[in-house]
């Protein structure tokens, strides 16, 4: 007997997950933690978040969970359902650099959705992990800016 979930299916597990007007983050991560960020992260008290400071705030960057933000999209050719999160830019204050301290930020991590205190950052479940292409700073006014970051659901 074949099991599987159809395009559709994925889809519409996506969209019940990311449209319901929940609260997301947007959370930058260095690659000094232990271990690294990979499929087997369940919260974020298992990754290394940078440093706050300098504009960044512990928990990176709000996002509502509707359909401009995550907008989802079935895949017939390639079978696959997809979102692309809106684009994040984490900008530091004023004559300052993001990470204030410490290691770059090699990770953006979409975390959520928020089930208790918004400051609870440790106990977010970790949805998604981005790449950046290795450790980033940015000095102000410049930013960091994560564009087109795809998480994607294969049938197979």
């Amino acid at each position: 007997m074949v099991s599987f979930s159809t395009n559709r299916h994925n889809r519409r597990r996506m969209e019940a997950l990311l449209h319901g007007g929940g609260l997301f983050r947007a959370i930058l991560l260095t690659d000094d933690g232990s271990p690294s960020p990979s499929v087997d992260v369940n919260t974020m008290a298992e990754v290394t978040e940078v440093d706050p400071g300098n504009g960044y705030v512990s928990g990176g960057n709000a996002v509502v969970g509707n359909s401009t933000n995550f907008p989802v999209t079935q895949d017939q050719a390639l079978n696959r359902a997809y979102y692309v999160i809106a684009d994040q830019e984490f900008t530091p204050a004023a004559a300052g650099t993001l990470p204030a301290t410490g290691s770059g930020a090699s990770y953006m991590a979409l975390c959520g959705p928020e089930q208790g205190s918004p400051s609870d950052i440790a106990s977010l479940d970790v949805l998604d992990v981005f790449g950046l292409g290795g450790a980033r700073y940015a000095t102000y006014p410049n930013s960091i800016s994560v564009r087109d970051a795809e998480s994607r659901i294969n049938a197979t």
